[in-house]
């Protein structure tokens, strides 16, 4: 690659690096003596706070609110109710979602029929609902469009398939149902929720400014997530220190380099985690606007690499640009403990935005807490400690794709099976042994599908059907 020769000033001071994304970077195999039900997920999303899954779903008005916060954390994530609201109401979201047990969300019982759970799919209007038995989570039914033929539903129940599963050392069983599919997944490591003293938990996102609502929140949300893009400012700082001694745990950022968290921990006596990334969000204009931004691998590199030299030990979540489970496990691998997500739950159908028709399919609406209807809404502190209204967000449709049960299901067994080839049990074990390598342009193209012409699966099954 071409370096400038003036990367380096005559004093020595560094004006160049090259940064990388996720697309620029491949995570390589390794052995793996176990099987990829037997990976691990469990993490850290604050000190104090443990989560199955490595999910949390960001603060956003289109995307979390109470009802979306207890399916995350019923699926084993939490989610960060969002602050573009009144105080008093965003209380009552958590409120609401800390007196929710699992049993309260939408699911089904292992001891129903094949039957009896596509009814209950039916009977929700959802495409996925969770397997659920004493607080945890067995599994998960899903349903989709006949594709391909497979076994008549039968009056088994789900433990019997579960069973059979077992058995046979196998995760998935397909059925055939009302020219639908059902399909069975067992999770041979189960999903436990995120609960509090047994009732689902979720986060809250704070100004440091907001001295009041942090005041009303503490001790009610087990995780307070300061929600500024850039919190290396000295306002920000003063203000968190004028808070004192909270009940929560509180989780600060946005930090996006090294010096960043260096300043972080130095300025700071006790911090409870570190939301790390800065403009990579696909909704997100700030590196357009500003000049300004670090993609979230680069991001997450440098903060890990900051913590350890300075022997901090507290989680890390990287936050932004995470468009699929690998891209998640590539954010681990750098060191994160956990990711935060906005498109990836954007689409869902409980999310708290309209859908809306645009030549003949449906979409939602997404965008960004800084794009200019955001900031008229009233947010007005998370891009500038002093109110400005120029935007640093878009507003978009991303397509509805289902349900946010489907969306942790395809999170949870994609992120085991890269970790399981990337030889890692757990989240400890990538950190310590994963392997990051880049890709030239022609090895990322490589490692995508290329040189066919890709066709719906709909119309696959209807040229093997010959109809």
């Amino acid at each position: 690659m071409f370096v400038p020769s003036n990367a380096v000033t005559p004093v020595g001071r560094e004006i160049f690096r090259v940064l990388l994304s996720f697309d620029d970077v491949v995570v390589l195999p390794s052995p793996s003596p176990f099987e990829p039900e037997r990976v691990s997920t469990k993490t850290k999303f604050s000190s104090n706070v443990t989560l199955s899954v490595p999910f949390a779903a960001s603060p956003m008005d289109t995307v979390v609110d109470s009802e979306v916060a207890k399916l995350v954390a019923c699926m084993g994530g939490i989610g960060v109710i969002h602050r573009a609201m009144s105080a008093e109401r965003q209380l009552r979201e958590v409120l609401e979602v800390q007196s929710a047990a699992p049993e309260d969300v939408p699911h089904v019982d292992p001891e129903m029929t094949l039957t009896e759970a596509y009814e209950k799919l039916v009977e929700h209007g959802k495409d996925a609902l969770p397997v659920l038995r004493e607080g945890v989570v067995l599994g998960i039914v899903l349903v989709m469009p006949k594709l391909v033929g497979a076994a008549k539903v039968t009056s088994r129940s789900i433990y019997e398939v579960f069973d059979e599963l077992r058995r046979e050392k196998k995760s998935s069983a397909i059925f055939e149902l009302d020219n639908h599919l059902l399909i069975v997944e067992l999770y041979h490591s189960h999903v436990t929720p995120t609960c509090e003293n047994g009732s689902l938990t979720c986060a809250a996102a704070v100004s440091p400014f907001d001295h009041g609502r942090i005041q009303m929140l503490d001790g009610k949300a087990p995780v307070l997530v300061c929600d500024l893009a850039h919190f290396c400012s000295e306002e920000a700082v003063r203000a968190i220190r004028a808070l004192g001694a909270l009940s929560s745990d509180l989780v600060v950022g946005n930090v996006a380099t090294y010096e960043e968290m260096e300043y972080v921990i130095t300025h700071l006596e006790e911090l409870s985690g570190v939301r790390v990334g800065m403009g990579s969000g696909s909704i997100c204009s700030t590196s357009i606007v500003t000049g300004v931004g670090v993609p979230t691998l680069q991001a997450v590199i440098d903060v890990a690499r900051a913590l350890r030299d300075y022997g901090v030990n507290v989680p890390v979540i990287a936050d932004g640009g995470i468009r699929t489970p690998g891209d998640a496990l590539k954010a681990l691998a750098a060191g994160a403990h956990c990711v935060m997500c906005g498109r990836m739950l954007a689409g869902c159908i409980e999310t708290p935005a309209p859908v809306i028709e645009r030549e003949g399919k449906l979409y939602k609406l997404y965008r960004g807490m800084g794009s200019l209807t955001a900031r008229l809404s009233g947010v007005t502190d998370r891009y500038n400690y002093v109110t400005k209204l120029i935007a640093e967000g878009v507003e978009a449709l991303v397509p509805l794709r289902g349900s946010v049960f489907r969306v942790m299901h395809e999170f949870i067994k994609g992120l085991r099976l890269g970790m399981w080839y990337a030889g890692a049990r757990d989240i400890d074990e990538l950190h310590r042994k994963c392997r990051l390598a880049c890709l030239t342009p022609r090895g990322a193209s490589e490692l995508s599908p290329h040189d066919v012409v890709i066709i719906p699966p709909e119309r696959v099954a209807k040229a093997l059907s010959g109809a």
